[in-house]
């Protein structure tokens, strides 16, 4: 690959304005996680984890404020639910995620649509052919009709196994200037740009 980690700068996340989260944000959030409650006995997916959807909410909403995004351009990888994508697109932001499960998939749609959100929910991989074996193309592929890191913020919860792969993709094919935004559990978030 023709860049990795190094091309990638820790930003210190803003900090959180700790206020009440407004009512719409509130009730989707509530919604999103009484759906996934009902989910997760009926389907076990193992590859499947839900974010904090206020942790997401406010940390988006810290980011926008301060300006640190070059634009308006989001896109999660690894969806699930739609939880961040939605949360993304409350927040203005044209919004899309990517999710290779069908299940998953259309439970995010489903929940988008309960609440009137409008936000790109797409199926299929962020990850190209070659990824694991360390031999991208130079031009990223958009099966999708376009390329997960063809915006201005990146949201990804990677398994510690996969953190690796998420930021040499990132790294490898996102603009300079993107951000990059994981969460790794509880509280545990790291954003980074791509210099």
């Amino acid at each position: 690959m023709n860049h990795g980690p190094s091309a990638l700068e820790n930003v210190p996340l803003p900090e959180l304005s700790g206020g009440a989260l407004p009512a719409e944000v509130a009730e989707f959030l509530a919604d999103a996680q009484r759906r996934i409650g009902d989910f997760r006995p009926r389907r076990r997916i193992a590859e499947f984890q839900s974010c904090d959807g206020a942790l997401i909410y406010g940390t988006l909403d810290a980011i926008r404020q301060a300006g640190l995004a070059q634009g308006p351009r989001f896109c999660e990888w690894g969806s699930g639910f739609g939880v961040a994508t939605c949360c993304a697109a409350l927040l203005g932001m044209q919004a899309h995620g990517i999710e290779i499960e069908e299940e998953l998939h259309r439970e995010a749609r489903g929940l988008a649509a309960a609440h009137g959100i409008e936000a790109g929910l797409h199926l299929g991989s962020f990850k190209p052919d070659g990824l694991y074996e360390e031999r991208l193309p130079d031009r990223e592929p958009a099966p999708l009709g376009f390329a997960p890191t063809d915006c201005d913020l990146v949201y990804a919860y990677p398994w510690p196994a996969e953190e690796r792969w998420v930021e040499a993709l990132f790294a490898h094919y996102a603009a300079p200037g993107t951000l990059l935004l994981t969460y790794h559990g509880g509280v545990t978030q790291k954003l980074r740009r791509r210099v």
